[in-house]
Parts: structure tokens; C-alpha cells; sequence
């Protein structure tokens, strides 16, 4: 089940996400993922599309991030939804980090390592089909043939569940209300297309209230939900490393 922001703010500078059975073939030490992608959502569907059962005597699917330093816990698969595991139980993702890197032995509730031939696999990578090319001249040489012989990419689809926040438009409506309609970063002011940006994020507990939001354009609202951008608790800037994501304020 994604949520209605898929992106999550802790899965910044991620660089791939895999998925394992459950938790335990997470956490035998150097257990390789059924799948992986650098989009979360593929990992996602993939996964849905190849588990029949969640939790119980199967248990539950892991969904894992590589931030470059090796996998790291982040998500259990239930049957209608995705756990941020480091959100809702924030002690889980250590235990079985700490028993996958053989920093501990003790296994607290998991149940018995799985069989090798399950853990020595090659995963399938999702991103083979070009979505995310490695390189830029390989990306143009199949967009030039794609392009020549007019060939039509492969038509993918999974039905999903969705929580909606039926309260949004109300909010939006207020925030612009009682700021106005230009975006509070760059100033870019069409109300079309203007939303209503948490300043603490509503999965973290923000409050759905006018002074927890702030009018910002598409592009600036995900760049502030991707980290790339700070609220110093008066106005937005960009975040120390992070790319520039203009147009500078002022310049819209």
C-alpha cells in the first residue's frame, strides 16, 4: 500500500532499494535481496507481485536501503500497507541490522536461518529496462533506436491502495488564504498549481494546521520533502551539500 507522499525524507541520498522474503532471510549475514531498483516503488510492486502471504508462520517481506555503506532495515511489507519500520518500531531495525552484520548473535525472535540455496541468489535487477541507465551514452543509443524503428516500451500495471488525505484541499485552501499563493522559496505565484507544504512532515506528527504549512511550487515542495532544502523556522534555504535547485528566491 503506498502512501500518499511515496517518497520518503529518510530514504534521501539512497542509491538502491531490494527486498527480501522476510525477516530473517534479511538477517542472515551476507543474504542477497530477491530484487532490486533504485525506485522504491518498483521494489514495491515487485514485491506484491511475488508474495501470496504476509506475517503469520511466512512472515513479513523486508524492503531494505543501500545508502552506499551496505543494506540497511527500513520497510516491512503487511498485507495492506508499507511500514516505515524505523518510524513505527525503531528498535527492530537495529536487532536485526546488528544480527546481519554479526555484530551480535543473540537473534531475539527470529526464527531459524533459512536454507542457503535461498540466501545465494542472484537478484533480479528491476531497473534493467532502461528506466535508470547506467551510462548516458547507452541511455542515448537506445532512445536512438527506439526511436528509429518505433518500438513501444512494455505496459506494466499494479493495482494499488492509497491513502488519500481527504482533509488537503481544506488545508491548502487556508494555508493559501493566509499566506497568499506564491511559493514562500522562489516566489513563483500560480495559484493552479501552488500547494500546501508541511513543515513537519504529517508522518512525523505534523499538525495539519496553518502554521505547520507554507505555499510552495511542485518542484521546491519535493526538493524540501527530498531534504535538498531546510526551514530555519523563518524561511526556507538550501541545505549545506545538497545540489542547487533553482530558481534562486526572488527570481521566478
Amino acid at each position: 500500500m503506498a502512501d500518499e507522499d511515496d517518497f520518503s525524507p529518510r530514504d534521501a541520498g539512497a542509491i538502491k532499494f531490494g527486498w527480501w522474503k522476510t525477516n530473517e532471510h534479511f538477517s542472515a549475514p551476507g543474504s542477497k535481496p530477491e530484487a532490486v531498483s533504485r525506485s522504491r516503488d518498483l521494489v514495491e510492486d515487485d514485491l506484491r507481485e511475488r508474495t501470496d502471504e504476509y506475517g503469520g508462520s511466512v512472515g513479513w517481506p523486508v524492503i531494505a536501503v543501500d545508502f552506499g555503506r551496505g543494506w540497511q532495515y527500513a520497510y516491512r511489507a503487511q498485507t495492506t500497507r508499507l511500514v516505515d519500520v524505523r518510524e513505527e518500531s525503531p528498535g527492530q531495525p537495529s536487532k536485526y541490522q546488528g544480527v546481519r552484520d554479526e555484530k551480535t548473535s543473540n537473534r531475539g525472535g527470529l526464527r531459524e536461518m533459512p536454507p542457503r540455496d535461498e540466501l545465494d541468489i542472484t537478484p533480479r535487477d528491476l531497473d534493467v529496462s532502461g528506466l535508470f541507465p547506467s551510462s548516458v551514452d547507452e541511455s542515448e543509443s537506445d532512445l536512438a533506436a527506439a526511436i528509429s524503428v518505433g518500438d513501444e516500451i512494455e505496459r506494466r500495471y499494479a493495482e494499488r491502495i492509497v491513502n488519500q488525505r481527504l482533509h488537503q484541499p481544506e488545508i491548502r485552501r487556508l494555508t493559501l488564504a493566509h499566506y497568499g499563493t506564491a511559493c514562500t522559496y522562489c516566489g513563483q505565484d500560480v495559484p493552479e498549481i501552488v500547494e500546501a507544504a508541511h513543515l513537519i512532515a504529517d508522518s512525523e506528527g505534523g499538525a495539519a494546521s496553518v502554521e505547520n504549512m507554507r505555499p510552495m511550487c511542485p518542484n521546491h515542495h519535493r526538493a524540501y520533502d527530498a531534504g535538498l532544502l531546510v526551514w530555519d523556522g523563518d524561511r526556507f534555504g538550501p541545505a549545506d551539500g545538497a545540489p542547487p535547485v533553482g530558481p534562486a528566491p526572488g527570481t521566478a
